[in-house]
């Protein structure tokens, strides 16, 4: 009888102990879990401070209370999981914000309606345009045609061992190129603004206004996202289609209208600005050549 007693004793505790056991390791994984949900980042390159983030959207300008949304990325240009909204300020597309963040990289999205400089009329549907930006670099964080199409060869490029700053070089000479411009020195795309004299801002409204042309909104965004697509992980783009486009729509392209058009929309809004020479940096016979 004591022996009887004593096996079920023994028993009795190692059911006990596994029982423990399994009960500590389902709470281990419940823990791994909520960690993945919560997107925690312990990537020590970022810098957390109190950034001013402010610049302009620009197809055309943004109307005011076009939607602004600022998203915490780490230096690979994943989400962190914190984010700010905001709205531009008039109709040039202007918009700004000053935040505590724990973290210095950001990507920031616009949408809203926005001035056709190719029609002269604000666009019938709304476009969305994106930046990733460093804000310690403490440049002018505008958003347009060019940072919306670098974004995923950046990503690539840091995925292969390049900084961010020299990820997102190679990317505007490669992307300049597609359009024919080369040899150029130019700011990065994050500083280009299609309202001010200069051969980089020119660039911008060359490339905007050649992209527009012939095509609706839906039609624009649809051949953003093919050429981001197409170009991000050699940089080259491979898509005939695209391509074409390209070409025939330079040659289509009324560059006077283009310039007269922008003249009156910021003369509406009550400014005289001389718009760049954007018509230098568009091959409007087709030969390959700017």
């Amino acid at each position: 009888m004591k022996k009887i007693a004593l096996i079920m004793v023994l028993t009795f505790m190692t059911v006990l102990f596994v029982s423990c056991g399994e009960s500590k390791n389902e709470s281990k994984n419940d823990d791994e879990n909520t960690n993945d949900e919560n997107v925690i980042s312990d990537d020590d390159s970022l810098i957390e401070g109190k950034y001013k983030i402010e610049g302009y959207v620009q197809k055309g300008p943004f109307i005011q209370g076009s939607g602004i949304t600022i998203a915490e990325i780490d230096s690979g240009l994943v989400p962190i999981g914190t984010s700010y909204t905001t709205e531009t300020e008039d109709d040039f597309g202007s918009f700004k914000i000053l935040k505590e963040m724990s973290t210095n990289y950001v990507e920031v999205t616009a949408s809203g309606y926005y001035f056709n400089e190719v029609e002269g009329k604000l666009s019938t549907s709304e476009l969305s345009f994106r930046v990733v930006s460093d804000l310690t670099e403490e440049k002018p964080v505008n958003i347009n045609i060019l940072t919306t199409i670098e974004r995923e060869r950046i990503k690539v490029l840091i995925g292969e061992g390049k900084t961010f700053e020299e990820a997102r070089a190679q990317a505007e000479t490669e992307i300049l190129a597609i359009f024919n411009i080369k040899g150029f020195e130019t700011a990065s795309f994050q500083e280009m603004d299609i309202s001010k004299e200069g051969d980089s801002n020119a660039m911008l409204l060359a490339i905007s206004a050649v992209l527009q042309q012939g095509n609706t909104e839906a039609e624009l965004s649809e051949l953003i996202s093919k050429i981001t697509q197409d170009i991000k992980d050699d940089g080259i783009l491979d898509g005939k289609t695209q391509k074409d486009a390209i070409e025939v729509n330079g040659m289509a392209l009324d560059l006077a209208a283009v310039r007269t058009n922008l003249e009156k929309r910021y003369s509406d809004l009550g400014l005289v600005l001389t718009i760049p020479e954007f018509e230098d940096f568009i091959d409007s016979d087709g030969d390959g050549l700017i």
